[in-house]
């Protein structure tokens, strides 16, 4: 675990983790009265190792404690069961995520766990933001991501946590369309920020809020400068156009799926440099939920 101080009262908690690949941020704002907890991590155990730290544990023990959680994915909320008699917030949408999905992902990710985890849901919710005007924090609903994403503004430190929104080098795409994941980064660029705190990988600034941006505006207008891609790019971008044909698919919108599979077969012919014959086959092994729909591609 690292912790680094960030402006007068915020702090990035970091912890490695192989399975996920990735160091996994959490932010703390140390406000005179309360300490806001933005995500959980995996568990009450690396919650308790933030919570004794030298430079928090002082404080942990006579504020008040709120905890948000930026979006549902496993890797950021077990670590709610440390904090389950505090106050926990989410979107509303997070919330329905987490009760639909989070026994799935603790059974699929259990090997992860650390400590024994519970299930602990977000306790207050909203729609559109929450906001903290004495202590200066903000949060507000920033779909991307995931529907149910949420961002944290602190005013003071013009610190701004976006879970996992922003991703290096390109992010993951988990639902279409992506208008709102586009309409979230934009509303990025309104705020004064000196410092970005992703969900996972390093402190951020404006340069990777821009290359996000870029490459969504990029899926948007469906015109891909592959040439320019990393090799990691690449990848990234392939399973971006499986996951939205996917999903494009299971929705009844077939036509608007398969032009994004046709893109995943062009950029994987660009990244392997082999055959369109022998392009088409790697896709159809990897998608084989959509044979049917890939075969017409033949």
């Amino acid at each position: 675990m690292l912790v680094r101080k960030v402006g007068k009262r915020g702090f990035v908690v970091s912890y490695e983790n192989d399975y996920i690949g990735d160091t996994t941020n959490i932010y703390v704002i140390n406000t005179e009265e309360t300490i806001f907890v933005c995500d959980t991590f995996l568990g009450p155990n690396s919650m308790d190792k933030m919570v004794n730290h030298e430079e928090l544990k002082d404080d942990f023990k006579k504020k008040q404690i709120i905890v948000f959680n930026s979006h549902f994915d496993w890797d950021h909320v077990w670590g709610n069961s440390y904090f389950e008699d505090e106050m926990i917030i989410s979107h509303e949408k997070c919330k329905e995520n987490l009760i639909e999905s989070g026994k799935e992902g603790l059974e699929k990710h259990g090997t992860q766990k650390e400590g024994e985890v519970e299930l602990v849901f977000p306790k207050i919710t909203f729609s559109d933001k929450l906001v903290f005007e004495k202590e200066g924090v903000e949060f507000f609903h920033t779909p991307g991501h995931t529907t149910g994403s949420a961002s944290c503004y602190d005013r003071e430190d013009q610190v701004l946590f976006v879970g996992d929104n922003l991703e290096k080098p390109i992010p993951y795409l988990n639902v279409a369309p992506i208008d709102d994941y586009l309409a979230s980064l934009r509303k990025y660029t309104t705020f004064q920020v000196k410092n970005f705190i992703p969900g996972h990988g390093e402190i951020a600034t404006y340069e990777l809020l821009e290359k996000n941006l870029a490459y969504l505006e990029e899926v948007k207008a469906m015109e891909f400068k592959l040439s320019n891609y990393s090799e990691q790019q690449k990848k990234i971008h392939v399973s971006n156009m499986q996951t939205m044909g996917s999903f494009l698919v299971k929705e009844g919108k077939k036509e608007e799926g398969m032009i994004y599979f046709k893109k995943a077969l062009k950029a994987l012919k660009n990244l392997y440099e082999i055959s369109a014959e022998d392009t088409k086959k790697k896709l159809l092994n990897v998608i084989m939920a959509h044979e049917k729909e890939m075969s017409e591609l033949k």
